[in-house]
């Protein structure tokens, strides 16, 4: 029926039965207007719309049948040419799916080349910059080398030194301790002395001796 609908607008540009029921719609209208119109008896009305239906109902059946039809040797160009192509759409759409899910992986992949490629080339590039300083990084290790050395003597000639100090300064207060002893036992000694004799006549004693 859809196909015949198609096929009724593209020949006679619409369709014949609707033409036909918004004609008969149209006319029963009119009938009705003209019936209030003038008054006419309920009965009188139904009788006259009753046999208007039925006369108008056989009208458009001719007309569909007779008139408003395609002519007997007539066919659509369309149908002629038109080629129908039988297609498996759904496997074609399954396909198509998984070709794109197939790219999808692709760019992945490239992607993760590029990046791989990136990451190498920056190790390239420092590899190439450490070779050509090669002499300057060898110099460089050498310093450090030294002043490891260096730090390393300084440390041991800074514990020998401070070893010597901790023995100079154990050597210095026995030292003192002999000093302070020795200078104890002479005011001891004095001290025997001024009860003997007052400090005066031990000076006068050490004069003439």
């Amino acid at each position: 029926m859809e196909q015949l609908n198609e096929d009724e607008i593209e020949f006679f540009e619409f369709l014949p039965m609707s033409f036909t029921n918004e004609l008969q719609e149209a006319l029963q209208e009119c009938l009705n207007d003209v019936t209030q119109h003038y008054h006419l008896h309920h009965k009188i009305q139904t009788y006259i719309s009753d046999s208007f239906k039925k006369n108008l109902f056989i009208f458009n059946s001719f007309v569909l049948r007779n008139i408003l039809k395609f002519p007997a040797n007539f066919k659509l160009e369309r149908k002629v040419t038109d080629k129908t192509i039988q297609a498996d759409i759904s496997g074609m759409v399954e396909a198509l799916r998984l070709k794109q899910e197939k790219v999808l992986q692709l760019s992945t992949a490239v992607q993760e080349l590029r990046t791989k490629i990136a990451i190498q080339k920056t190790r390239n590039d420092g590899y190439r910059s450490l070779l050509q300083n090669k002499t300057k990084f060898g110099d460089l290790c050498t310093g450090a080398k030294e002043i490891k050395v260096f730090l390393r003597e300084t440390n041991d000639l800074f514990e020998k030194y401070q070893n010597i100090g901790k023995r100079r300064d154990c050597e210095f207060e026995k030292l003192m301790e002999y000093k302070n002893i020795k200078s104890e036992y002479y005011k001891n000694e004095r001290a025997k002395l001024l009860e003997i004799a007052d400090f005066e006549a031990l000076e006068n004693l050490n004069k003439l001796i």
